[in-house]
């Protein structure tokens, strides 16, 4: 019995998955460009003219209604974070999704902290209207979290390094959350220099237990922050930052950006061909291989809702760039592409189209419903913790975007199928399928060990338990389960001893046995050492 144990225990050992420490990143040789973010938005996207933003105009039309009765509910497997921009909306014209259900957190965009961790600007949020924009959110399940923004790397440096600093800015996060009652935080500082690498981390965590501590809304909270596409410098401890909060969004978007010498596209999915060795994929492979891949539920890849436009010369591919690239949302790349015709660059998995007006002829780049599906079903493929958006507001009225994540992160929920006659009648037909199974001849001799077993007489029971047993038919793979990813990795004890080629997942009656006995024997031993 000691030896059989002893083999069982070591199947369990073996079998469990041990995760190595991420590699640390080497030293930068030299100096990279500063990655691309957020604050190289802020300044051009803020004087947006109001004609590019909006989402449904919510005085005119309101949203379809797609919060079905419960039990038939869509469900979106993995997180999608999308920020609100203050300039997105106005109080006349309020922010409305076409699609609430497809949306699980909002970040509203953004509050100011300074270099002590004080509160400068606020940007509406306390208002009338912010307070509008949590309680619609709140009535459709979504979370709101509020972003913290610095775009100085001294004053970053300030804030993280000084425990003072960073006690009166965990203090000014949860008076913000307190305003309107918000879910958590989401930290954009950008971008952390070297010398306070350390000292973001230590910050983040001390963050993350405070929200915890408080248990915004009777839940856990949500503390998060904005990544890098590319950390030039090393200043991000991914893994350490990915187990110690909710989550990097990582900002995959500036691939090309304003002042790019190539038209190209902002979130290019592969790289190689005609362009440069960065895109969305080799920044997923970067946070994987520091970020530790079992961290892979915590990384949420941020796509834009905007493309770019630049002045060429011809419409080559690439071409050279004759201007700054200006944004372009989705609201306004959408129908003049429909009207002017699209093309598909296939490396790049990325939409364009030539424009001419005053003599002028323009190269725009922008992701249309197919590219931006492309990157979240690779998204999906990769088994992460769900997609980020650059920004809500940005795509009009327009369903194409929305769409796009239905598709693939969405699997409809419905109440399980009532039992047929096959499986709510014990007739001979079930039961012969079950027979071959408990008396196959690949039992070996481990089964004999056991002795014969005794012939139970037909019942209901016998009947049913074939179609429930979690080892044929895994919770994880039926049909209309909120997760059914094939790629998703098993994480459980069960999963971990089911194997895939053979073993108990193909039904081998010598293995359930062994397994079987084993549970037996340690019981059985248990009990008798309590007596």
């Amino acid at each position: 019995m000691r030896s059989l144990l002893l083999s069982l225990i070591s199947v369990i050992v073996v079998a469990s998955p041990l995760h190595a420490a991420p590699p640390e990143r080497p030293e930068a040789t030299t100096a990279g460009p500063e990655p691309l973010g957020h604050k190289d938005l802020v300044e051009e996207q803020k004087r947006l003219p109001r004609s590019d933003l909006g989402g449904l105009d919510a005085l005119v039309a309101r949203p379809p209604l797609h919060l079905l009765a419960v039990g038939d509910r869509p469900v979106v497997k993995r997180d999608v974070l999308g920020y609100l921009p203050y300039w997105s909306y106005t109080a006349n014209a309020p922010y409305v999704p076409l699609r609430w259900d497809l949306l699980t957190i909002l970040a509203w965009f953004s509050v100011n902290v300074d270099g002590t961790g004080k509160i400068t600007d606020r940007n509406g949020w306390g208002g009338a209207t912010t307070a509008a924009i949590v309680q619609d959110a709140h009535a459709h399940g979504v979370l709101v979290i509020v972003t913290v923004t610095n775009f100085t790397g001294s004053q970053i440096a300030s804030i993280v390094n000084s425990a003072t600093n960073r006690q009166r800015a965990i203090e000014s996060c949860l008076e913000l959350m307190d305003a309107h009652g918000a879910d958590g935080i989401n930290i954009d500082f950008e971008f952390v220099p070297k010398a306070a690498r350390d000292g973001f981390v230590t910050f983040m965590t001390e963050l993350t237990d405070a929200v915890r501590a408080v248990a915004p809304n009777g839940g856990p909270g949500h503390v998060s922050l904005a990544g890098p596409a590319i950390d030039w410098s090393g200043a991000y401890d991914y893994d350490v930052l990915l187990e110690n909060t909710d989550g990097i969004m990582v900002m995959a978007y500036g691939y090309h950006w304003t002042k790019s010498a190539t038209p190209g596209p902002s979130s290019p999915l592969y790289a190689g061909d005609v362009w440069s060795s960065r895109s969305v994929s080799w920044t997923i492979d970067d946070y994987l291989t520091y970020g530790g891949s079992e961290n892979r539920g915590n990384i949420i890849i941020g796509l834009p809702w905007y493309g770019r436009s630049w002045k060429v010369a011809s419409t080559d591919i690439p071409g050279d760039a004759l201007s700054d690239g200006a944004t372009r949302t989705f609201k306004v790349a959408e129908p003049e592409a429909r009207t002017l015709g699209k093309g598909w660059e296939d490396v790049s998995k990325s939409t364009y189209y030539h424009k001419s007006a005053g003599g002028e002829l323009s190269q725009v780049w922008y992701d249309d419903g197919r590219s931006f599906e492309e990157k979240v079903a690779y998204i999906d493929e990769m088994d992460l913790g769900g997609v980020g958006i650059w920004a809500l507001g940005y795509e009009g009225s327009y369903p194409d975007l929305w769409n796009a994540i239905a598709n693939v992160l969405v699997t409809p929920v419905g109440p399980d199928p009532e039992p047929g006659p096959e499986t709510s009648e014990p007739t001979p037909e079930v039961v012969e399928s079950v027979e071959p199974v408990e008396s196959a001849p690949e039992a070996g001799p481990e089964a004999a060990e056991l002795g014969p077993e005794p012939t139970p007489e037909p019942s209901p029971e016998v009947v049913v338990v074939p179609d429930e047993d979690p080892i044929r038919e895994p919770d994880s793979e039926r049909p209309g389960t909120p997760y059914a990813n094939p790629l998703t990795p098993q994480r459980s004890l069960q999963s971990r001893m089911v194997s895939s080629d053979g073993g108990c997942a193909s039904g081998d009656p010598s293995v359930l046995a062994l397994i079987a006995f084993g549970w037996f024997a340690v019981t059985r031993r248990f009990r008798i050492s309590r007596l």
